[in-house]
């Protein structure tokens, strides 16, 4: 079924037009009729019209042939079961009173009911063949597929397989456009968005243009991921990231990564079933972008990550950690042992690090690889708590830590932070295009002055003047955040030296706290007067 024929199908429902329903349904290989959508809406109380068409989408789009889904309002509930069988399409809608809602809860001979909707074929069949008063039977109209439905389903299973592919949306959104297909206007909006240089007025437009689009259609384009998923997002016309519980995500996961091109999945809520989950779920290594987020706050507490040891994200690119306690052992083996060999971007936001694990992590080939590290520990007195050995240890890993084409490095609030370490850090990161961190001081700047693909970093310490203007010096220099850490008299001298730069010097914004600050807004139109 194609999409524009899904909301032909729903507005004729809505408005009992015989023959725009016969003319959708036909398209959608149905003989569809007043009589059929009148009786579903005579059976439920609670499925609205949507609902029930997704629902026959999917039988009829699926290898299975099955489509499930349960509803529920206070005491009331219901499930819904279609079929696609022979020459025709049945659809049933019961109450049921059992306290998990699923097609046995309604029709016990149905029992036992699988998640892998193909081991309940031959009993669904049998079902969909009784002459029950809850059952409403469709006939099928058999059609041979068009080729440009053909020529969809394979722009899309491309462009699931390479999300980048800017090409295969450009012909999808021509085709779809062709019938009128939101989803067109959607991928095209979001193509020429991007393309657009910054400040240009149409993003206002373009913008609205799309959050309009998406407030009206946002749930038929979700698709399964609407129905299965705590949140969804979309970008350009697709899914674009989901939260959802681990179980639910081992049950529908192949099967939303196979029909959108999702970037991000969180799984939520974190904890040791749900990692125990994750492992046993091989789909997972189908994943680009992972974020595994605990409670936090007063719920925070350490969930081992040992069942995901050694397991393959083979695709993953990007992964966030946020609010999770990695420390021990546990902690040195996760990172030790994470085999992730696209990873790009690694992200520990709010948790609490611990000097196991960053030895482990120094010890990973992964590494050599990545572009991204950013840790945001707010927790400076982590380091005394982990024990007398937790420098000594973060000395070590910090020595042996080597990230070739790290590009942007950010540490904010890390128990481990020192002029020292950074120092070995940057020296052994050559193409840093980023650096922001605390506790800096004139070693690290020694090995900073010497990324020449350096563009913005923090001054957070006082260093001599001659090093100062090796910094200045740096030919793609654009950003410069200076912190209230430095001393009064020393920020003074930064700020004179940054007001004498030449009109073509390519610093374009400095933050800077104070009254320097307001002065310095006026010579670098992008700067802030407040501390970073």
């Amino acid at each position: 079924m194609r999409e524009a024929d899904f909301e032909a199908i729903e507005e004729a429902w809505q408005y009992n037009d015989a023959t725009g329903l016969a003319e959708a349904g036909s398209r959608a290989g149905l003989a569809l009729s007043l009589d059929h959508v009148h009786a579903l809406d005579e059976r439920s109380s609670l499925f609205d019209r949507k609902v029930i068409v997704s629902a026959i989408a999917e039988a009829l789009a699926n290898d299975a042939g099955i489509a499930t889904r349960g509803a529920e309002r206070g005491w009331i509930k219901e499930v819904l079961l279609v079929v696609r069988h022979g020459d025709r399409l049945t659809i049933g809608i019961k109450p049921v009173a059992k306290e998990t809602v699923s097609p046995p809860g309604g029709w016990p001979e149905l029992k036992p009911w699988f998640k892998d909707l193909a081991k309940n074929r031959a009993r669904a069949e049998r079902w969909a063949s009784r002459d029950y008063e809850e059952l409403v039977h469709v006939p099928l109209v058999l059609t041979e597929p068009r080729a440009t439905d053909v020529d969809e389903r394979t722009l899309i299973a491309q462009i699931v397989e390479n999300p980048h592919d800017r090409d295969a949306r450009l012909v999808l959104a021509d085709r779809l456009l062709e019938r009128e297909d939101v989803r067109g206007d959607l991928i095209r909006f979001d193509l020429e968005l991007k393309q657009l240089a910054a400040g240009d007025p149409r993003h206002l437009e373009l913008a609205h243009q799309i959050e309009k689009l998406v407030a009206e259609h946002g749930q038929r384009l979700a698709g399964r991921a609407g129905e299965v998923a705590e949140q969804y997002t979309l970008a350009g016309g697709f899914v674009d990231a989901i939260t959802i519980s681990a179980t639910k995500f081992q049950s529908y996961g192949d099967e939303l990564l196979r029909s959108q091109p999702i970037r991000r999945v969180k799984i939520a809520p974190y904890n040791e079933d749900a990692v125990e989950t994750l492992a046993a779920t091989p789909h997972l290594a189908r994943v680009r972008s992972l974020v595994l987020a605990s409670a936090g706050g007063r719920y925070e507490r350490e969930v081992a990550l040992a069942p995901l040891y050694g397991f393959r994200f083979e695709r993953l690119e990007e992964l966030v950690m946020e609010s999770l306690l990695t420390l021990g052992e546990d902690g040195e083996h996760w990172f030790e042992k994470l085999d992730a060999p696209r990873l790009r971007s690694l992200h520990v936001d709010l948790g609490r690090l611990g000097s196991l694990a960053l030895h482990g992590l120094a010890r990973n080939a992964l590494c050599d690889t990545l572009e991204q590290l950013a840790i945001t520990l707010r927790a400076r007195g982590l380091g005394e708590r982990l024990g007398g050995r937790a420098d000594e240890i973060a000395d070590v890993a910090f020595t042996r830590l080597a990230l070739p084409n790290l590009r942007v490095a950010r540490f904010e609030g890390c128990w481990f932070s020192s002029d020292a370490r950074y120092a070995q850090l940057v020296r052994k990161a050559p193409k840093l295009v980023v650096f922001e961190a605390e506790q800096l001081g004139p070693h690290t700047y020694e090995q900073l002055v010497r990324c020449r693909a350096l563009e913005r970093t923090s001054l957070d310490a006082p260093i001599p003047q001659p090093l100062f203007d090796e910094l200045l010096a740096l030919p793609r220099l654009h950003t410069l955040l200076v912190t209230d850490r430095i001393p009064e008299r020393e920020r003074q001298r930064f700020a004179e030296r940054l007001l004498a730069l030449p009109p073509r010097h390519p610093l374009r914004c400095v933050q800077f706290p104070g009254e320097h600050g307001r002065r310095l807004a006026k010579r670098f139109p992008k700067s802030s007067g407040f501390a970073p």
